[in-house]
């Protein structure tokens, strides 16, 4: 579909406002404003479908804890550490050097951290890449942006529907979705995205420009400079469609849990209350405006020729709360689990993970590693895109205004990624219990577990150890001395001993004294 021509311009805004398209934005949407907290209108409709109004305005509606966040946040683990980026050919190391600063100065690390948390989300997501002015008026910068499902349309190629030939940019009508004033104020506020209503910038690999609501083209139609699509389509396996479709288990069972919490906290903030009643002849005398409290008697008078009994009390319904409390941690259990997470890593019970060693850790990080797997492949693949468009904004920018780089990345330039891997990391404790094992196995000796443990030389390690044999094998020649703090006591029926036996015996000593001296109230060595 050539948008340059006015129906089929006319063609897709009849298509972006059907209802299919609408509720993939819409979805796009709820993802992006649960992750952002703002889980409020999810969870009450969530709610409202499983009571009448009434009994949700009355429920104490819990829409704090962001499971979303916290898994989404723990599962993109391919940029929480900076990956190590080499560029391979015709470079001086200078220029290498200015590259490692452009991705630095862009925030690229966090830019692909944000589309790596929405992948774990959605599934998919865009990363649009541009040259501007730069905010100083010196030169251009790179621009990367990372955009979700509700922010395009996209035409895709007539032989393969999994590719673009046209993305289309612009602002979802939001009026239904979040709460605000409805009214673009001069000041910044949640309605700001009015603004960009009805206007689409339309980019293909041969021209850019926008159009707006009636069809009409509202900006001069300019050539698209680097001849290729300036977005990269972070997704993984299509079914013949352009668009992702999977479910949002992760969005959905966050506002599954919060209602569930809400259906507990409603539970017991029913059980907090006790309803008072009084069993009683209909005519009793005091009935009307009859109130209770801590500084008055109630009088119950009995007639003693009816024969109902008169009986005051409280009704409560003594529901199985630590039950209810069960059944939230076993969903939660069990969603965890799914998604291959410790379920200690969300709990309610104020416990955090603990590892007994440095192994235990890393086999905890082994296991979230192997689940990104998958995310390697994918974003090795969106280094390499956005290399390459990097590469090209660098030849039409070079000798413009807009010119970010000091050369011209050559065609033969490579880039290879990285990611960090899990590695151990050992306690002192680790490593002794380590080396113990290897010496008791005779894989080792001593000296060389020395030099390994404090990291020293051979002659060092020796000398160590040479002193440590002195010291243990000196003994207390011909008699054993105990000493108590100014005092030499001479035991001469003592076996000799050796330097550490003394010195255990000598503190014994001084301790007794010490504690003889405050029996006897001297205050004096």
């Amino acid at each position: 579909m050539d948008l340059l021509q006015k129906k089929n311009r006319q063609q897709f805004l009849n298509d972006v406002v059907l209802n299919e398209n609408r509720i993939r934005k819409a979805q796009s949407l709820a993802a992006f404003e649960v992750y952002n907290d703002r889980l409020d209108r999810y969870v009450t409709d969530y709610l409202r479908s499983q009571y009448e109004e009434k009994t949700v305005l009355e429920m104490p509606i819990i829409t704090t804890v962001n499971l979303c966040k916290r898994i989404a946040n723990k599962e993109a683990s391919l940029y929480r550490s900076a990956p190590k980026r080499e560029f391979y050919g015709s470079l001086t190391d200078d220029q290498k050097d200015e590259l490692n600063k452009l991705y630095e100065e862009s925030e690229v690390d966090a830019k692909l951290f944000k589309s790596n948390v929405f992948y774990k989300i959605q599934g998919q997501n865009f990363i649009k890449v541009l040259v501007k002015p730069s905010e100083d008026g010196d030169g251009g910068e790179l621009c990367i942006k990372t955009l979700l499902p509700h922010h395009l349309d996209v035409i895709p190629t007539e032989d393969d529907p999994e590719k673009a030939d046209t993305y289309v940019q612009s602002a979802f009508d939001k009026r239904q979705y979040i709460k605000t004033d409805g009214t673009n104020q001069s000041i910044a506020d949640a309605d700001d995205y009015r603004a960009k209503l009805n206007k689409y910038y339309v980019w293909t690999k041969e021209a850019n420009f926008m159009f707006d609501g009636q069809a009409n083209i509202q900006s001069e139609i300019v050539q698209n400079p680097i001849g290729m699509l300036p977005f990269i389509d972070v997704s993984g396996d299509k079914d013949y469609e352009f668009f992702v479709r999977i479910g949002q288990a992760l969005v959905d069972f966050t506002i599954q849990y919060n209602g569930a919490l809400s259906d507990l906290a409603q539970v017991v903030k029913m059980q907090g209350w006790a309803v008072a009643f009084l069993k009683a002849p209909q005519d009793m005398a005091g009935l009307k405006n009859l109130s209770i409290g801590p500084n008055k008697i109630l009088h119950l008078p009995i007639d003693p020729n009816n024969p109902v009994t008169t009986e005051f009390g409280y009704a409560s319904a003594n529901p199985d709360v630590a039950g209810s409390i069960q059944h939230v941690e076993t969903l939660l259990s069990n969603f965890l689990t799914s998604r291959g997470i410790d379920p200690s890593l969300v709990n309610g019970k104020a416990q955090i993970i603990k590892y007994n060693s440095g192994i235990d850790r890393l086999l905890s990080m082994v296991e979230q590693f192997e689940s990104s797997k998958q995310d390697m492949i994918v974003y090795s693949c969106v280094e390499d895109q956005l290399f390459d468009l990097i590469r090209e904004w660098s030849k039409v920018t070079f000798g413009t205004e807009n010119q970010f780089l000091s050369f011209v990345i050559p065609d033969d330039v490579e880039i290879e990624v990285e990611f960090e891997e899990p590695k151990m990391v050992q306690t002192q404790k680790d490593k002794l219990d380590y080396l113990q094992s290897k010496i008791e196995l005779g894989l080792t000796t001593k000296q060389m577990a020395l030099e390994e443990l404090d990291d020293l030389d051979k002659e060092q390690a020796a000398a160590v150890l040479e002193e440590i044999a002195k010291e243990n094998a000196m003994p207390i020649v011909g008699q054993q001395q105990i000493i108590a703090k100014g005092n030499a006591v001479i035991n001469p029926n003592m076996p000799p001993m050796t330097m550490d036996q003394h010195m255990q015996h000598m503190n014994q000593g001084m301790m007794n004294e010490a504690k003889a001296n405050n029996n006897n109230g001297q205050g004096k060595p």
